[in-house]
């Protein structure tokens, strides 16, 4: 049995796993991250008549995403796992979505807001996952130059730059009406249990994967 934790630009969402089995979850506002977050974890685990030493992993999205909110997460995982000696699986938040969504007759942009006039980006070719975080200008510019092709656009950074993109890319850009803004808490959950799995990159402490500390990362 382990948790997961996500958290988007709106919620948090907590959820409880067997394996691949979604056991329960609970979603919250996200105003409620730095109050609530134990609480809730505790209402989670009692309401399903266990307790945090019945976990043996708990995954959480890294980010990127609202720092604020991330960073609260991530402080709260970290000190549960400190307490508990409970192990960590962080999650790429940005190549999880993008791997999720992939859509192999176009390019896969992720984006979500990174304010100020910036946006953390992924982009999902056929031969690899590049992110990062960059002015939604020079961004689209350059995104211009590289690929002249259908590209899907996803995220819930899409809408706020929608006019721009549509402007670049013309019939180019695929937008859907039901556009997915942030990778599943089922997503999450299932990528952190295949590494723990492996025994891969299961820690005791997490650091939020904030992009604007670099430019492009290929993974």
């Amino acid at each position: 049995m382990y948790l997961a934790l996500q958290n988007t630009y709106q919620e948090i969402h907590l959820a409880l796993f067997n394996t691949t089995h979604l056991i329960a979850q609970i979603n919250a506002d996200k105003t409620q991250a730095s109050s609530s977050l134990v609480l809730l974890v505790d209402q989670l685990l009692h309401e399903n008549n266990c307790t945090l030493d019945d976990l043996q992993f708990i995954g959480v999205n890294q980010g990127p995403g609202p720092f604020t909110t991330l960073r609260t997460i991530i402080a709260a995982v970290n000190g549960i796992s400190f307490a508990r000696k409970i192990p960590l699986v962080g999650v790429d938040g940005m190549k999880t979505f993008l791997q999720e969504n992939f859509d192999q007759k176009t390019v896969t942009i992720g984006l979500f807001n990174a304010f100020n006039n910036d946006v953390y980006f992924g982009i999902h070719d056929t031969q690899s996952v590049t992110t990062g975080c960059k002015n939604i200008d020079i961004f689209l510019e350059k995104l211009k130059k590289t690929y002249n092709q259908n590209i899907s656009f996803i995220g819930s950074g899409v809408a706020m730059h929608a006019e721009k993109i549509r402007a670049i890319f013309g019939p180019y850009a695929i937008i859907a009406d039901d556009i997915p803004l942030a990778p599943s808490i089922k997503t999450i959950a299932l990528t952190a249990f295949e590494k723990w799995s492996k025994n891969k990159e299961v820690i005791t402490q997490l650091q939020p994967l904030y992009l604007k500390t670099q430019e492009f990362k290929k993974v």
